[in-house]
């Protein structure tokens, strides 16, 4: 994951010999690449970052809970790198994570595993840290979702997961208010998005083979480059 802003350039990492506790790290850079700061994250593996308007540091990762079980968790961080919050899912054994801040909102995507399946969710925070609202998909055809891009603008919040309907690969596109009511799902048919972003005019999905499509905001593909 990386993210920008008008102060530097944020990146996420990992180090560690040992990938059962692996360290996460989060490193801020100026535009010319000299780093300014590092913060470590002992046995929390980092998977997205995030940067809002006012200058706040958002990275999502997996860590142990109290029972000794593994959740997501959302952390907040100053622009100069000083820790401000922590706040786990609480909605199961957690892996993966995406976030995205828009304006005075973050938005965090996740997988959670219970009773021998895996379902996705969206959750929106304050900055200060506070649950606003948490959303699972209605339709949800595979009981082995994940969770694998995100984006949120004024015109909503859009998740696209895989998973696996009668035991054929699937992936789903899906829109949200910022509500967090769900409008609609689209199965996407060989596609497999692995970066979202959106804007007024519809929601852009980048394949780890470089081709990207546009969507509009009802979900119908317009376009492939």
């Amino acid at each position: 994951g990386v993210a920008v802003d008008a102060t530097g350039v944020y990146t996420i990492g990992w180090e560690g010999a040992d990938f059962r506790s692996p360290v996460g790290l989060v490193r801020k850079q100026d535009a010319r690449g000299n780093e300014l700061w590092s913060r470590r994250f002992e046995n929390n593996p980092i998977s997205d970052v995030a940067v809002d308007a006012a200058g706040g540091v958002y990275v999502v990762g997996t860590g142990p809970t109290p029972t000794g079980e593994r959740d997501i968790f959302v952390s907040k961080l100053s622009s100069q790198g000083n820790p401000l919050w922590t706040r786990q899912a609480g909605l199961g054994l957690g892996s993966g994570g995406k976030v995205v801040a828009d304006n005075s909102a973050i938005y965090v995507a996740g997988t959670t595993a219970e009773g021998g399946s895996q379902h996705v969710f969206v959750r929106k925070y304050t900055a200060e840290g506070d649950v606003l609202w948490t959303a699972r998909p209605v339709f949800a055809p595979s009981s082995f979702e994940h969770a694998f891009g995100l984006a949120a603008n004024a015109t909503g919040v859009y998740l696209a997961s895989s998973g696996a309907v009668e035991q054929r690969f699937a992936v789903f596109l899906r829109r949200f208010t910022t509500g967090g009511q769900e409008l609609w799902t689209r199965r996407l048919v060989d596609r497999n998005p692995s970066r979202l972003a959106a804007d007024a005019s519809g929601v852009y999905a980048l394949d780890p083979s470089g081709f990207l499509r546009k969507y509009t905001l009802g979900g119908d593909e317009i376009w492939t480059r």
